[in-house]
């Protein structure tokens, strides 16, 4: 695969919020999806502001490597944003679905859990 290759073209950019605690992995998927024809934003999930410059994406990735983790308190901060309602969140995690509710990590009708 060409990395220097330009972006696929998209009639509808579709805008995902990709959030993450490790900047090079974060440059790795925003790579990808940019490439792929997605407009990405990526934010650190220690951020305390979600909504800075990102506005209303369409989609939101969110990386939760543990149950206590900046990506975990991430996803806490999604279900209460109301500017994120109907917003759909794919979360990356080592843990099943099980392992993160146990540990207080609540996953609704919008999260779709990918093992990772």
């Amino acid at each position: 695969m060409d990395m220097l290759a330009e972006p696929a073209p998209a009639e509808d950019e579709i805008d995902v919020l990709f959030i993450e605690d490790d900047p090079d992995l974060a440059e790795l998927y925003e790579l990808k999806l940019h490439l792929d024809g997605y407009r990405v934003h990526a934010v650190h999930a220690g951020t305390q502001t979600l909504d800075s410059e990102v506005g209303k994406p369409d989609i939101v990735y969110v990386d939760v490597k543990s149950y206590d983790g900046p990506g975990a308190v991430a996803l806490k901060r999604l279900h209460t944003d109301r500017r994120l309602n109907g917003v759909p969140r794919v979360v990356l995690s080592h843990d099943n679905a099980e392992t993160l509710r146990a540990h207080g990590v609540k996953l609704d009708d919008l999260d779709y859990l990918v093992p990772v």
